[in-house]
């Protein structure tokens, strides 16, 4: 069966944000600290998507203010408070290049969601400065629901609270896990990775657009 079979089923558009909406830019998050980052410091913040606190963050488990004090300790980074909010967001940049027309163009057609793994300052830093989400029907974090991808129970919950079937939604990330993980789930699921024009064919391919 051809894709396009399939995509006359698709009642729903579920993006991830992180550089498939977003541009995420690790390198200009550590570069905001200044010259004298050694080796060491820069290998710590890349891999903070490992780091347990992290994950516990994005998952709802620990408040900002705990956080913020075992980040500034795990990194060894003397910023106060608001210094070390701002460096958190600043690895967030602006819309992919050419995707904010795009999802405009579909608004008011398709019901239109986010489903991202992100902790509460991301997401407030997101809902201020991008307003292009608050025109979605819902923005799911996984703080929210407890879970992150690439686990199925963030998928089976986020189809639950899109009110569709996983097979109705065409999901769309960055990641191949989490696309496989959704499509596991039953959700229709395509890679994109920071390209609107990727992001075209695959609206166009599931007749979106």
């Amino acid at each position: 069966m051809s894709s396009n079979m399939h995509a006359c089923t698709v009642q729903v558009v579920c993006f991830d944000v992180a550089n498939v909406l977003v541009e995420i830019d690790i390198a200009h998050a550590i570069a905001r600290l200044g010259p004298h980052v050694d080796n060491r410091l820069a290998q710590k913040i890349q891999e903070l998507g490992q780091w347990e606190p992290y994950d516990a963050f994005e998952r709802g488990r620990i408040r900002g203010a705990q956080f913020l004090c075992a980040l500034r300790a795990h990194l060894d980074i003397d910023l106060h408070h608001t210094e070390l909010i701002a460096w958190w967001n600043s690895s967030l940049r602006n819309m992919v290049d050419g995707v904010e027309g795009m999802v405009s163009e579909i608004i008011g057609r398709i019901p239109i969601y986010a489903l991202s793994n992100t902790n509460p300052m991301h997401f407030d830093y997101v809902m201020r400065h991008m307003p292009l989400f608050h025109r979605f029907d819902r923005v799911i974090a996984s703080f929210h629901v407890g879970y992150r991808k690439p686990k199925a129970p963030l998928f089976k919950t986020a189809a639950q609270l899109i009110g569709q079937s996983p097979e109705n939604v065409l999901f769309i990330d960055d990641m191949m896990t989490n696309v496989e993980s959704a499509k596991a789930v039953g959700y229709q699921a395509e890679v994109c990775d920071r390209s609107s024009t990727r992001l075209r064919e695959i609206l166009v391919q599931y007749s979106v657009l």
